[in-house]
């Protein structure tokens, strides 16, 4: 069960991040960039890595925005340990997911790997709490931002390479 305070704390970093974006934009008179941001596919046995959101917007991948000087894997790792508490392997670039509707608090650009456990232990975190959904199970969630489409065309994907 994660700590109340914890929780509270992260809607409020939320809405500072949603509050300071909308500063942002309005400055750069809406010409601000979009954000760089990772998202990762973690598969294990036929289930996959989603974290149920802390600030009630629903189920998304693990992943998040870039920090100065980090390259897109290493913001993998780093965004996938602080939510789930796993050590990952990125493996490969899935897909790139961009536009002003993916995420309502502001724009973004989204690289969408697939990465395998290495080790750790599942913990959740102020972003949220993690868990293994069963790939039959995903699309019946109530997801966050556009991880229906990111889910789809992963599954879309898998389906393809099964079968050809």
């Amino acid at each position: 069960m994660m700590n109340r305070n914890r929780s509270k704390t992260f809607v409020t970093k939320g809405r500072l991040l949603k509050f300071v974006a909308a500063i942002l934009a309005k400055l750069s008179s809406d010409r601000l960039p979009p954000f760089p941001a990772v998202a990762a596919f973690v598969v294990l046995d036929e289930q996959l890595l989603m974290v149920e959101r802390s600030d009630g917007m629903g189920f998304c991948l693990p992943g998040g925005i870039m920090r100065w000087k980090e390259s897109t894997q290493n913001t993998v790792q780093r965004e996938v340990k602080e939510e789930t508490g796993y050590e990952v392997e990125v493996l490969e670039l899935f897909n790139n997911y961009s536009g002003p509707e993916r995420d309502p608090r502001f724009s973004s650009v989204c690289l969408a790997y697939t990465a395998r456990v290495r080790r750790g232990q599942l913990t959740a975190s102020t972003e949220g709490r993690p868990m293994w959904v069963p790939f039959d199970d995903v699309l019946e969630l109530n997801l966050a931002f556009d991880a229906r489409e990111m889910v789809t065309d992963y599954f879309a994907r898998q389906r393809s390479t099964r079968s050809g």
